[in-house]
């Protein structure tokens, strides 16, 4: 059975993903550097690094979550955009209950009878 926890909902707002969808998007549309953008974004040696960086993670954004420029109707902000990134990227951390396990495993049978032998 599902649970909320499957089902990524952006902050005051009625909006929901399915993360596993919302993670591929990030990472194909961002060809992959999404980690490298927010470490240069949080760390980046020069203002020059850390505003490239800060302008591929907000147009990212945008296009993933289908967020309007400010300047559009309904339009969000880039810190607002920003803002959004992060609590999503918080969320994915964060462990679910119970834990999802992408791989189905096969589990020993406790009623099973022993095994034939001839």
């Amino acid at each position: 059975m599902l649970t909320d926890k499957r089902i990524y909902q952006l902050p005051n707002s009625a909006l929901k993903f399915d993360p596993l969808d919302l993670r591929r998007r990030f990472t194909i549309q961002s060809g992959g550097k999404l980690s490298e953008w927010v470490d240069a974004y949080n760390d980046g040696e020069t203002e020059l690094e850390r505003a490239v960086a800060e302008e591929s993670l907000v147009k990212l954004t945008r296009s993933v979550f289908g967020f309007k420029a400010v300047t559009e109707k309904d339009g969000v902000g880039d810190e607002a955009v920003l803002e959004y990134l992060a609590h999503y990227l918080e969320w994915l951390l964060k462990p679910s209950e119970p834990p999802i396990n992408p791989f189905l495993t096969s589990q020993p049978c406790t009623d099973c009878p022993p095994p034939v032998t001839t």
